[in-house]
């Protein structure tokens, strides 16, 4: 096992809890800017348009797209599953 740490970067966006509320800007920011300042990590990223410090400090980019009905499906199954309790939210 490489136990190299990874993140998900709806996690810098939200704070994880009962009730789910929206971090600031500035400390979304200082999560992504601590992740990518660590000696090795892994992030998956949906916010590009924020996230693009990961992208420079990268040393590889893979870029996964599935078909977008697979992509929508798996979308939806993982909202209700949450939501339902069947699979938390990392």
């Amino acid at each position: 096992m490489l136990e190299i740490p990874h993140y998900e970067t709806d996690n810098f966006v939200w704070e994880r809890g009962e009730e789910q509320r929206r971090f600031p800007i500035e400390i979304r920011d200082a999560l992504l800017k601590q992740a990518v300042g660590s000696e090795a990590w892994v992030i998956e990223v949906v916010h590009h348009k924020w996230a693009q410090e990961s992208f420079t400090e990268a040393d590889y980019i893979f870029i996964i797209c599935p078909n977008k009905f697979v992509r929508d499906f798996r979308i939806l199954r993982r909202f209700f599953r949450t939501r339902l309790g069947l699979e938390h939210e990392h």
